[in-house]
């Protein structure tokens, strides 16, 4: 029930953040729930999510996005490009050969990097489609868990650790 309540809080917040068109805070909660879902289904005995555990969960349940070859490398790129410094470049863009993106948003209009000088093209990702796929994703994750119980205690196991709401009488 917290993994459900946390998900659905999750989507509210970036539902209403694309349709008030506050695009990059939008995409940061989207990127902050996909880690979220890699830390809850990280292998048992590991302590953090890792890059590789969040791109375990964004080839499992995210990908394929819409009209686009985006690989799990490219979204934690995004991921870090944005999160970190709300542009579009990071070190595994420069490094390690991720592309950055391009997002295409309502009315024919993109969110460009003004920085943008990557080493290879950018890619472009429909917000919205990412968020749909997120939220498919999401669901197909969920959908897995009623079939492995085990995966899914511990699951419920580390979302007792989620923050909860209570009121304090002073």
């Amino acid at each position: 029930r917290k993994v459900e309540r946390q998900i659905q809080q999750s989507a509210k917040a970036i539902n209403l953040s694309l349709e008030q068109e506050l695009f990059i805070p939008a995409l940061v909660l989207l990127y902050l729930s996909i880690d979220s879902m890699a830390w809850l289904d990280r292998p048992p005995g590991a302590a953090d999510v890792t890059s590789q555990g969040f791109q375990s969960w964004v080839g499992q349940y995210l990908l394929p996005l819409e009209n686009t070859q985006v690989r799990p490398a490219d979204v934690y790129a995004a991921r870090c490009a944005l999160v970190h410094g709300q542009i579009g470049e990071s070190k595994a863009s420069r490094e390690k050969g991720a592309h950055e993106f391009v997002y295409r948003i309502k009315n024919a209009r993109t969110l460009v990097s003004l920085g943008l000088n990557a080493p290879r093209l950018p890619m472009i990702v429909g917000i919205e489609d990412l968020a749909s796929s997120f939220h498919r994703g999401v669901k197909d994750f969920l959908a897995d868990l009623k079939k492995d119980r085990k995966r899914a205690d511990r699951v419920r196991r580390r979302a007792n650790k989620y923050y909860i709401e209570v009121q304090l009488s002073m």
